[in-house]
């Protein structure tokens, strides 16, 4: 009786710690900021052009740091990522190719030039771009994906 009792609660245990396991396994990436800078580690935030928003994160010059003044990682971004190009307070400028369909939750533009061949931005169900200063037009045959997107 005893082994049997052992058995099932060691089961149980199993049990649980697979259900946890795979609950790990499947959540979402978690949502971070990430700014474009095309000059590193320099402050501020460079000269865009010839620079590539990609799906696969390779060639991306993403950061954490709004002030650009951190190094930059290759970031493949999703739909849970709020992305932007300059700040309010520090524009970027050049040219932004974006090749393939890339994600983000919201894009915010303060002065780079998304260029590129109709790409395609997939955003989170609540997405949202934002251009500052009138600045940031996409290029005719952008697709925008998303249930409920809002431009300003």
């Amino acid at each position: 009786m005893k082994r049997s009792h052992q058995y099932a609660r060691s089961t149980r245990v199993c049990l649980a710690l697979s259900a946890w396991i795979t609950l790990l396994a499947i959540s979402p990436a978690s949502a971070a900021d990430y700014y474009w800078d095309a000059d590193g580690a320099t402050p501020g935030f460079g000269d865009a052009d010839s620079t590539t928003w990609d799906a696969t994160g390779t060639g991306n010059l993403w950061s954490t740091d709004a002030t650009g003044s951190s190094a930059t990682a290759a970031i493949q971004t999703t739909t849970a990522d709020d992305l932007f190009f300059g700040t309010a307070a520090t524009s970027i400028s050049g040219d932004i190719t974006i090749a393939g369909p890339v994600n983000a939750n919201s894009v915010f533009n303060a002065g780079g030039n998304p260029a590129g061949t109709t790409p395609t931005i997939n955003f989170s169900a609540t997405g949202s771009y934002e251009r500052a200063n009138n600045n940031g037009n996409f290029p005719a045959g952008t697709t925008f994906t998303g249930n409920a997107i809002s431009f300003t």
